[in-house]
């Protein structure tokens, strides 16, 4: 048998070693490779989304600027939120893969959108501020548009190309990335500067009578905390916002609320909206053990009923949800309060509290004081029952004063088997909201 050299043997095991990692990587590779694609073909799919959901965006702008009707009725969806999550992601991914530096921030106009909008729009009409926001935030949009179509091309107009397909989807990571550049580049130039961070256009608040007041109501809830202004004004324009600050001495007893220890270490922030004028005490980290004492449905009633008499003795619960564990054991209780005067329920005077088992106030909510008479309107409850067909049968009607300081009335109607409510301007009669979403304010009311 003839002698194998040495050289010839070592490429001999080199090329066995080849062939076996072939065969052993190969599937990894193949799995590598179609899981590349299947990256690439969905970020072209929310490529793809999203130029629809800008279209479908500018419609419903374009229809504020047009028309000359602001009411909708709950949250409405100006722009796919969804849509734009998914193609927010799949521009990370690209900024990853293109091993670029920079992530898209012009999105952010977008996932903020539908909140911007609705509270520009809760007082039912538009300020001259806001009005050249939408009307920016519409070219803005128009030009992203344009680029979206000149990224798809053939595909824009035709239902479908394959050779265009293939094309964007093997280059849709460079297309991303040129796509946000260029969104980027547009948002910071000054022709869009009001688009970007916008949050509404406010009217004067005197910061000082709201920090006094917010301070106030914290006071009455939490004892020998301290609360100072951390609002970060270029996220937070629609609101003020105040924090707890305390240097932790690990030597101290347990914070005692009700006279009693409750919880460690709580801390608070506290939100005044200034397009609702809301204030909101929430409770956001704290910690409670398995020995934190709990108390029961009535204890908790009291506390909570001691609380709100410290703002408005003369607040109804209308109503009141309680939470259970999975051992049916009470996890929190929340409480709906409103006043009530000259037969009107105002929400101007609404407070909702939220307690937890073990005694902590976890949210407390209540309007800026708002001091205006209540002025009856001028039709009556009867002219209003006129305007309900005779087949529908009315189960309640009665009067509120909304947050923009007008009275409605709200009729409570079944019909079918179906109780809708329908409510109508106090005034004028202009019905403002007809659907199923209902006002409970007198089918339940009690002091405690």
């Amino acid at each position: 048998m003839p002698k194998i050299s040495k050289k010839r043997a070592y490429f001999i095991v080199v090329y066995a070693v080849i062939w076996i990692l072939f065969f052993v990587v190969s599937p990894y590779i193949k799995e590598y490779i179609n899981s590349y694609d299947k990256i690439k073909n969905r970020m072209y799919s929310d490529f793809e989304g999203f130029g629809k959901s800008l279209e479908e965006f500018d419609s419903n702008l374009s229809r504020l600027l047009v028309l000359d009707n602001y009411e909708f009725s709950g949250q409405k969806e100006f722009i796919n939120r969804n849509r734009v999550v998914s193609f927010w992601s799949s521009s990370f991914d690209a900024a990853s893969l293109g091993k670029t530096n920079s992530y898209p921030q012009y999105l952010f106009t977008y996932l903020d959108a539908n909140d911007v909008i609705n509270n520009v729009l809760k007082d039912g009409r538009l300020e001259q501020n806001e009005k050249e926001y939408l009307d920016m935030l519409y070219k803005y949009n128009q030009e992203l548009i344009d680029e979206y179509k000149n990224v798809m091309g053939i595909l824009y107009y035709t239902e479908w190309n394959y050779e265009k397909t293939r094309e964007l989807q093997d280059n849709i990571v460079d297309i991303y990335n040129q796509y946000s550049s260029r969104a980027e580049s547009l948002l910071n130039s000054s022709k869009y500067n009001l688009v970007k961070g916008y949050k509404g256009n406010f009217q004067d608040v005197d910061f000082e009578k709201v920090e006094s007041y917010c301070k106030g109501v914290f006071s009455v809830l939490v004892k020998d905390q301290l609360l100072k202004y951390d609002n970060r004004e270029e996220l937070n324009a629609d609101k003020y916002i105040f924090r707890t600050y305390k240097e932790r001495d690990f030597t101290e007893a347990e914070p005692q609320v009700f006279g009693k220890s409750l919880i460690d270490a709580v801390d608070y922030t506290v939100e005044y909206d200034k397009k609702t004028k809301e204030v909101a005490v929430m409770a956001v980290s704290y910690s409670v053990t398995s020995q934190t004492q709990k108390y029961k449905e009535n204890e908790l009633d009291e506390m909570v009923n001691n609380v709100v008499n410290k703002f408005n003795t003369k607040a109804l619960n209308y109503d009141k949800e309680v939470k259970y564990d999975d051992e049916k054991n009470i996890e929190y209780i929340r409480y709906l309060y409103i006043e009530k005067s000259n037969d009107v329920y105002d929400e101007m005077k609404k407070i909702d509290v939220v307690i937890q088992a073990h005694g902590l106030i976890s949210s407390f909510k209540i309007v800026y004081p708002y001091d205006e008479e209540i002025t009856l309107p001028i039709l009556t409850k009867e002219e209003i029952q006129e305007r309900i067909n005779k087949e529908a049968k009315i189960e309640d009607i009665f009067m509120v004063r909304n947050l923009k300081g007008k009275i409605v009335y709200e009729i409570h109607l079944n019909y079918n088997n179906t109780l809708y409510a329908a409510v109508f301007d106090g005034n004028d009669g202009t019905l403002e909201y007809y659907g199923r979403e209902i006002r409970n304010y007198s089918k339940y009311q009690r002091h405690f």
